[in-house]
């Protein structure tokens, strides 16, 4: 299927061109008519896949601009700003992104358009998610807010819960396309890692949607991680070990049942990746509260008397090699 301008379709691409840029300064920003300019975008974006873009920037500054609106009420509620909280009109902000919305929803039955905008919309929700790691929303989180904490918070705002709501939809499109998924579930994990640790709450809340296949992908991230370390500092290992705790305790059999699925094929591996990989499974239980319970009661099924003879036999030797 084509997704660019036919050479029917100039004389009417022109005219979209024309009322989608009319439409944005005609009135002040704050007054911009939302439904007219979103059908004029999405029409322009089908028809002129060069200014895509442009009108994905667009509609990301609505919804940016909303949740600073969103942390800004949270923060004036948490000083007992009472006068600058009563400002806020969250209804209004969710009547205006929904349109903007619901016109990505209806494009996304084409996987085509459903990796546009998830792709768009988890970059959007990485750079807003980050905005907690400024001094201005410093009363909202702390080194040690939770995952939960994250969900609370930010499942609040109409501006990333929409754009959640998009991606969900969009992996609902493609989950059963291996191809689209991968492409989706990797640029989540790629935003995990550039706006870590605060897009923990976004895999975490996705992964309940479609628990087996986030467990399932952050289990092989984490372990990758584990054993050749980001050399910018930026742990995947740790989100991973974050989400895991979180979506063991959400959805136990699921994780139970991809955890022992995943050890069990990295222990029928050669002696080092199998090592490897008893070594990230402790340690990942060594920072999760959840996973050690749904895990203990099979602990013998991943790693029995003949598996640590086997490492114990690649450990030695390891160390033999060493001593020479």
């Amino acid at each position: 299927m084509s997704h660019s301008v036919a050479a029917g379709e100039q004389v009417s691409l022109d005219a979209v061109v024309k009322k989608f840029t009319s439409l944005l300064s005609a009135t002040p920003y704050k007054e911009h008519d939302i439904k007219a300019i979103t059908n004029a975008g999405l029409t322009l974006m089908k028809q002129l896949p060069v200014g895509r873009n442009a009108v994905l920037s667009y509609f990301g500054q609505r919804f940016d601009e909303a949740a600073n609106r969103y942390l800004q009420y949270r923060v004036d509620k948490v000083k007992g700003d009472v006068f600058s909280a009563n400002q806020y009109n969250e209804q209004a902000a969710y009547e205006s992104l929904s349109l903007i919305s619901n016109g990505f929803l209806s494009l996304i039955t084409d996987p085509y358009w459903s990796l546009q905008f998830s792709q768009w919309a988890i970059d959007l929700l990485g750079h807003i998610s980050k905005k907690l790691n400024s001094s201005n929303a410093a009363p909202l989180v702390t080194s040690t807010s939770t995952v939960e904490e994250k969900l609370e918070l930010w499942m609040g705002c109409s501006a990333t819960k929409l754009l959640i709501e998009i991606i969900t939809s969009c992996f609902s499109v493609v989950v059963d396309k291996p191809s689209s998924v991968d492409v989706c579930v990797d640029k989540i994990l790629e935003a995990s890692i550039q706006y870590s640790p605060h897009f923990d709450w976004v895999v975490a809340h996705l992964g309940s949607c479609f628990p087996k296949t986030i467990i399932d992908r952050v289990l092989i991230a984490g372990y990758k991680d584990f054993i050749s370390p980001s050399p910018q500092g930026s742990s995947k290992f740790s989100s991973a070990a974050a989400i895991l705790n979180y979506l063991s305790g959400q959805h136990k059999t699921t994780a139970r049942n991809c955890i022992i699925s995943y050890y069990q094929n990295a222990l029928n591996q050669p002696p080092p990746t199998a090592a490897s990989a008893v070594t990230f499974l402790l340690n990942t239980l060594s920072l999760s509260n959840t996973m050690v319970p749904i895990i203990t009661s099979d602990i013998g099924a991943i790693i029995n008397v003949q598996m640590l003879n086997k490492l114990a036999a690649h450990y030695l030797v390891g160390a033999h090699d060493f001593c020479r």
